[in-house]
């Protein structure tokens, strides 16, 4: 009887060992979790870190701030446009602004041929004299036949990481949306008419990209 009693005991004492490890184990874990997420910390700025030698380290936040101010838009971007999208049938109103120009040419289907063409892209975007001053950047579009356009000047509007330029001629608004990243700009872009009848119509539409040129 006194026999059982002891095997009894060794096991729940091996139990109770087994316990502690667990538990240490557990410990152990949550330590380290609690580490890591302290030096997360560290680097995004929430916490000052220093190095051994008592100089302050960067932040995260910091790292980001000065990849900012080094991002350089000038020079020349190539690239594409390719248009998704276009307007199946123009309203009578804005058919009929101008019938002496319009006169024997239809606007929808000339839209048509459009569709599923990429056009090339070239923009120079020119050095900034004074930081606090916009992008400013040259546009020329190129026809699937390779005729250049007229060269359109716009103000590249840049806010980290996205960028953005419109223009406008004879009510018609052209918008470029695109994110930069590694020396590319990609996004949607669109045409809009605004009619005082109809409001805004879209034209066209589809993405675009540009790559910076070495």
């Amino acid at each position: 009887m006194l026999d059982n009693w002891s095997v009894v005991l060794e096991k729940g004492t091996g139990t109770v060992k087994e316990s502690r490890k667990v538990l240490r184990r557990v410990f152990m874990k949550k330590v380290k979790l609690l580490v890591i997420i302290l030096l997360i910390l560290a680097a995004a700025g929430s916490l000052s870190a220093c190095s051994d030698t008592g100089e302050k380290l960067p932040t995260l936040e910091g790292l980001l701030e000065s990849d900012r101010k080094e991002v350089n838009l000038a020079g020349t971007w190539s690239g594409t446009i390719l248009i998704e999208r276009v307007l199946e049938e123009i309203p009578d109103k804005v058919k009929s602004d101008n019938p002496e120009e319009c006169e024997g040419i239809d606007i929808a289907a000339a839209l048509k041929t459009l569709k599923g063409k990429n056009l090339g892209l070239k923009m120079v975007v020119a050095e900034k004299k004074d930081p606090q001053e916009p992008w400013r950047a040259v546009i020329t579009t190129t026809n699937p036949e390779g005729k250049t356009g007229d060269p359109v000047s716009v103000i590249l509007n840049y806010d980290s990481p996205d960028v953005y330029f419109e223009t406008e001629k004879e009510g018609a608004k052209a918008r470029f949306d695109g994110k930069l990243k590694r020396g590319q700009i990609a996004g949607p872009w669109n045409v809009t008419w605004n009619d005082e009848e109809y409001g805004v119509i879209e034209l066209m539409g589809g993405t675009w990209q540009v790559t910076q040129q070495n």
